[in-house]
């Protein structure tokens, strides 16, 4: 992408350059440069912070605070399976450094490499669409032929939204649908992700395990109500489905309610000639007990016919025709279409809640566009009446959309003069056991999101201490109360957070911490007593020394 640089003289090196990308020449130029200017002139009322930084006296850069170090010991966690990192986004001021070259699992704080390049390569408008299409025109209410169900990966995509569209096809007349439904999800190559995926641990059908698809409707989740007596439960199936049976074979146990998910087992699935689910429970439920659950188990496209048929017949339609995949003609017209949210409002989702589905379909997206970008630049070479891509699950092919989003955050690192070398990508959600950054990496991309001019953008999205997300119940009552914006990642072993911090004379501070160990999350109180000292600094025992380094 062609940048043009506007050069503002007389202020700090990291700051000289306020990189516009096409994207940005929407605004207008007087627009860009005031927003520039105004960043640049609050930046330079901060520069006092320098002597300040300077002034701090104590032990070598890599020596931990001394809360943190207890808290480490108490948990039997090895500060040699720890890199910390924490830097001033105002004067590149090295507070303190340990082990922060060292590629590290980041768990879920990688969710903040993929969101601060997606804002910066797709930008805060961004958006995705769900279209339905046909070739044949509608006559006395029937639409003969089929009906194309074209799948832009809209993050989501709900069954009421669903409902939305089809109410649309209904009031232009469609009563009668004589063709198949076509399903194309050719947004994604992949197309499938999900299918011949290995299960990343013994909850895949959990939530946080879906692998998203261009159409994923309602995260492909059935959604369902137990309730228990004294001697029997009862299971209700609260999604649409048009056609389901349950095989309820839970027993009662007397646990709490608090524990119904204990003895709970996951569910399996079974479909007869006629494609109808049957879901069979197993495991058992406390008595006297209400709960809900939602679970990933059914077949994508019978999920999909089955809701498909249940709304159509709810606003009265008939449909005589199946489910089938494909991908959509090009003389085929645009009857109906929705639109996702803003991407700067989905990654508020992400990166709050720690969302692996929307993150993973926000690093495809960077590929498909990547791909599209491509594709269009070689037209005249290009078949683009192709059908539906893959649906294997080889993500190592040349044009894999997976192998398009590594490169195209590469590229984005090496622009920006951040060293790439040691990182490894898998689907930039940090749900992963592959995955590598180093501190140091993440906290240069920290500095680019501060610099940012969707700075604003990036920090609303990101959980405040001791407030929302998943730092809601972290660090009340203590100095880092509100005063810091976290992003957190747990896994069995890895443990890690990643953000900014004011400290006690409201100055700003990049922090990154990775653990990596068996039973890491053992580790999280020792990451808070890092982001609590940093917010009570410099008024605290240990103060190390800073250091600087180039911008």
């Amino acid at each position: 992408m062609q940048q043009v640089r506007f050069t503002i003289p007389d202020y700090p090196a990291w700051f000289k350059a306020c990189s516009i990308t096409r994207f940005h020449m929407r605004f207008s130029p007087f627009a860009l440069l005031q927003r520039c200017a105004v960043a640049a002139l609050l930046s330079a009322s901060f520069l006092t912070s320098t002597a300040y930084a300077q002034l701090v006296p104590g032990n070598s850069s890599d020596t931990l605070p001394a809360a943190m170090s207890i808290a480490l010991q108490q948990a039997r966690l090895d500060e040699a399976n720890l890199s910390v990192y924490v830097r001033s986004p105002l004067t590149h001021q090295i507070l303190l450094s340990k082990n922060a070259e060292i590629a590290r699992n980041p768990a879920s704080t990688m969710k903040m490499l993929t969101t601060i390049v997606a804002l910066d390569e797709l930008g805060p408008t961004y958006r995705w669409k769900t279209q339905i299409l046909s070739d044949e025109v509608i006559q006395a209410g029937k639409l003969a032929g089929d009906l194309y169900i074209r799948g832009g990966a809209e993050p989501n995509l709900s069954i009421e939204k669903l409902a939305g569209l089809l109410r649309q096809l209904r009031a232009q007349g469609v009563s009668l649908l004589l063709g198949d439904i076509v399903l194309d999800r050719s947004f994604f190559n992949p197309a499938r992700p999900d299918l011949g995926a290995a299960d990343f641990d013994e909850f895949p059908d959990a939530y946080y395990n879906v692998i998203p698809d261009p159409l994923l409707l309602q995260n492909n989740l059935l959604h369902l109500q137990i309730d228990s007596d004294a001697f029997h439960s009862k299971v209700q199936l609260l999604t649409p489905l048009r056609k389901f049976k349950l095989d309820n074979q839970l027993q009662l146990n007397e646990l709490a309610c608090t524990q119904w998910e204990k003895n709970w087992l996951r569910p399996d699935v079974s479909y007869d000639a006629q494609r109808t689910p049957t879901l069979h429970l197993h495991g058992s439920v406390p008595r006297n007990c209400k709960a809900q659950t939602r679970v990933n188990v059914v077949d994508r496209d019978i999920y999909w016919q089955q809701i498909l048929a249940q709304l159509w017949s709810e606003l009265g339609g008939s449909w005589r025709g199946k489910i089938k995949v494909g991908a959509t003609p090009k003389q085929a017209r645009v009857l109906v279409e929705s639109q996702s949210e803003t991407l700067a409002e989905v990654i508020r989702t992400i990166n709050k809640s720690s969302d692996n589905t929307l993150a993973r379909l926000v690093y495809l997206s960077l590929g498909a566009e990547a791909a599209r970008q491509e594709r269009d630049k070689n037209a005249p070479q290009t078949d683009k009446s192709s059908g539906e891509k893959s649906t294997d699950n080889n993500t190592d092919k040349p044009d894999s959309h997976f192998i398009y989003a590594e490169q195209r955050i590469r590229r984005w690192m090496q622009r920006h003069s951040i060293d790439e070398q040691g990182l490894v990508l898998e689907n930039g959600s940090g749900l992963s056991r592959k995955e590598r950054i180093s501190a140091e990496q993440l906290a240069s991309v920290l500095q680019f999101g501060w610099q940012s001019l969707w700075s604003a953008e990036i920090q609303a999205s990101m959980p405040i201490a001791a407030l929302d997300g998943t730092m809601r119940k972290r660090l009340k009552s203590g100095p880092a109360e509100f005063r810091a914006r976290i992003k957190t990642g747990t896994l069995n072993e890895a443990c890690a957070i990643a953000g900014y911090v004011y400290d006690a004379q409201n100055q700003p501070w990049i922090v990154v911490a990775m653990i990596n160990q068996d039973k890491a999350g053992r580790g999280r109180a020792a990451l808070d007593e890092l982001i609590t000292w940093l917010a009570a600094y410099p008024n605290t025992s240990m103060q190390a020394a800073s250091r600087p380094v180039q911008p």
